[in-house]
């Protein structure tokens, strides 16, 4: 639920003016919740997210689905970072 409601644009500024505050809206374990905050993308999917959802997440970031799966698959320097 989390990373479909970022399809809003309203709901991704929400989201960036206040990460842990929006994330308190939606029902999340607490590592969950800190995969998000992280930008841990395999730990997301781990938990239960998809490359779909996790993708929606990303985007909110300006980020390439490219770019994540790199990350993914640590051929990215700076892996579980948000640059």
């Amino acid at each position: 639920m989390f990373c479909m409601s970022l399809m809003k644009s309203e709901n991704r500024a929400a989201f960036k003016a206040g990460e842990p505050a929006y994330l308190d809206r939606y029902p999340m374990s607490k590592a969950q919740r800190q995969a998000v905050l992280d930008r841990d993308w395999n730990r997301m999917i781990s938990l239960g997210a998809t490359s779909t959802t996790s993708r929606s997440s990303s985007s909110n970031d300006h980020k390439s689905f490219q770019h994540v799966a790199a990350i993914m698959d640590r051929q990215h320097p700076g892996g579980n970072t948000r640059r």
